[in-house]
Protein backbone atom coordinates (compact mmCIF):
# COMPACT_ATOMS: atom_id res chain seq x y z
CA UNK A 1 0.00 0.00 0.00
CA UNK A 2 1.28 3.48 -1.07
CA UNK A 3 0.93 6.62 0.54
CA UNK A 4 -3.04 8.19 0.82
CA UNK A 5 -3.46 10.74 -1.70
CA UNK A 6 -7.27 11.77 -2.25
CA UNK A 7 -10.76 10.98 -1.04
CA UNK A 8 -13.55 12.00 -3.40
CA UNK A 9 -17.21 11.52 -2.87
CA UNK A 10 -18.73 11.88 -6.74
CA UNK A 11 -21.64 14.58 -6.46
CA UNK A 12 -24.16 12.03 -8.36
CA UNK A 13 -23.16 9.26 -5.62
CA UNK A 14 -23.08 9.94 -2.57
CA UNK A 15 -22.93 6.30 -1.36
CA UNK A 16 -19.18 5.82 -1.61
CA UNK A 17 -15.53 7.50 -1.57
CA UNK A 18 -13.31 6.97 -4.47
CA UNK A 19 -10.00 6.67 -2.91
CA UNK A 20 -6.97 7.55 -4.72
CA UNK A 21 -3.85 6.16 -3.22
CA UNK A 22 -0.01 6.58 -4.96
CA UNK A 23 2.00 3.04 -5.09
CA UNK A 24 4.33 1.63 -6.03
CA UNK A 25 3.94 -1.08 -8.50
CA UNK A 26 7.56 -2.49 -10.15
CA UNK A 27 9.12 0.15 -9.20
CA UNK A 28 7.49 2.84 -10.60
CA UNK A 29 4.85 5.04 -9.05
CA UNK A 30 1.10 4.47 -10.09
CA UNK A 31 -2.06 5.73 -8.83
CA UNK A 32 -4.42 3.00 -7.95
CA UNK A 33 -8.34 3.46 -7.72
CA UNK A 34 -10.45 2.04 -4.73
CA UNK A 35 -13.79 2.35 -4.10
CA UNK A 36 -14.88 2.20 -0.74
CA UNK A 37 -18.57 2.08 0.30
CA UNK A 38 -20.14 4.04 3.30
CA UNK A 39 -20.77 1.82 6.29
CA UNK A 40 -24.12 0.32 7.39
CA UNK A 41 -23.91 2.79 10.68
CA UNK A 42 -24.29 5.66 8.31
CA UNK A 43 -27.26 4.62 6.97
CA UNK A 44 -29.20 7.12 9.11
CA UNK A 45 -27.39 10.05 7.68
CA UNK A 46 -29.22 11.61 4.46
CA UNK A 47 -26.85 11.01 1.62
CA UNK A 48 -26.38 14.39 0.53
CA UNK A 49 -24.80 15.27 4.08
CA UNK A 50 -22.22 12.98 4.65
CA UNK A 51 -20.02 15.13 2.54
CA UNK A 52 -20.31 18.30 4.19
CA UNK A 53 -20.24 16.77 7.82
CA UNK A 54 -17.07 14.64 7.19
CA UNK A 55 -14.54 16.72 9.58
CA UNK A 56 -11.22 14.93 8.83
CA UNK A 57 -9.92 11.55 8.43
CA UNK A 58 -6.66 10.01 9.39
CA UNK A 59 -4.69 6.96 7.42
CA UNK A 60 -2.15 4.76 8.69
CA UNK A 61 -1.42 1.22 8.56
CA UNK A 62 -3.73 0.32 6.36
CA UNK A 63 -6.45 1.87 8.13
CA UNK A 64 -8.44 5.19 7.73
CA UNK A 65 -10.04 7.17 10.77
CA UNK A 66 -13.14 8.97 9.62
CA UNK A 67 -15.25 11.64 11.91
CA UNK A 68 -18.31 13.24 10.99
CA UNK A 69 -19.94 15.84 13.58
CA UNK A 70 -23.14 15.63 13.51
CA UNK A 71 -26.17 17.40 15.31
CA UNK A 72 -26.30 15.01 18.03
CA UNK A 73 -22.05 14.57 18.28
CA UNK A 74 -19.27 13.17 16.71
CA UNK A 75 -19.44 9.51 14.78
CA UNK A 76 -16.22 7.77 14.28
CA UNK A 77 -15.49 5.21 12.05
CA UNK A 78 -12.28 3.22 10.35
CA UNK A 79 -12.14 1.62 7.45
CA UNK A 80 -9.25 -1.33 7.08
CA UNK A 81 -8.09 -1.13 3.61
CA UNK A 82 -6.67 -4.85 3.82
CA UNK A 83 -9.72 -6.81 5.09
CA UNK A 84 -12.29 -4.23 3.44
CA UNK A 85 -14.18 -3.75 6.45
CA UNK A 86 -15.76 -0.64 9.16
CA UNK A 87 -15.72 -0.65 12.02
CA UNK A 88 -17.26 2.02 14.77
CA UNK A 89 -14.84 3.80 17.20
CA UNK A 90 -15.75 4.69 20.69
CA UNK A 91 -14.14 7.58 22.58
CA UNK A 92 -14.97 7.02 26.25
CA UNK A 93 -15.34 10.25 28.27
CA UNK A 94 -16.79 12.37 25.23
CA UNK A 95 -19.85 13.84 25.75
CA UNK A 96 -22.64 12.71 23.50
CA UNK A 97 -23.16 16.34 22.00
CA UNK A 98 -19.57 17.74 21.56
CA UNK A 99 -17.43 17.79 18.03
CA UNK A 100 -14.29 16.41 16.93
CA UNK A 101 -12.41 18.82 15.76
CA UNK A 102 -9.38 17.33 13.95
CA UNK A 103 -7.09 14.19 14.26
CA UNK A 104 -3.65 14.96 14.92
CA UNK A 105 -0.71 12.54 15.31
Amino acid sequence: MGKLAIINCPKWSCEYFHLRVLGKIQKEEEWETHIIHYPSIWKHIPPNIIPHVILSCMFCDGQILFILNLESGALCSCFDITRQSWRKLEIKGLPTNDRIRGIYS
